[in-house]
């Protein structure tokens, strides 16, 4: 879940606070989002050591935000 951590942040301020999210090997996503309708799939093979994940789907969320509010 995108849930408040003990810093009283959400891990992606950016997605909806009822977000849940799952991951897999080689970086496959599923993040269900109810407030806005939506699922989400992401298949593929990644190299998990390039970037910050949590950073990288946040920015995402920002984007997909401005687009579906």
């Amino acid at each position: 879940m995108n849930g408040v951590n003990a810093s009283g942040q959400r891990q992606m301020p950016n997605a909806p606070g009822d977000t849940y999210y799952a991951r897999g090997f080689n970086n496959n996503m599923l993040f269900i989002i109810p407030q806005w309708n939506m699922v989400i799939v992401r298949m593929g093979m990644d190299d998990e050591k390039r970037i910050d994940k949590v950073a990288f789907y946040n920015e995402f969320f920002g984007l997909l935000r401005e687009a579906v509010e």
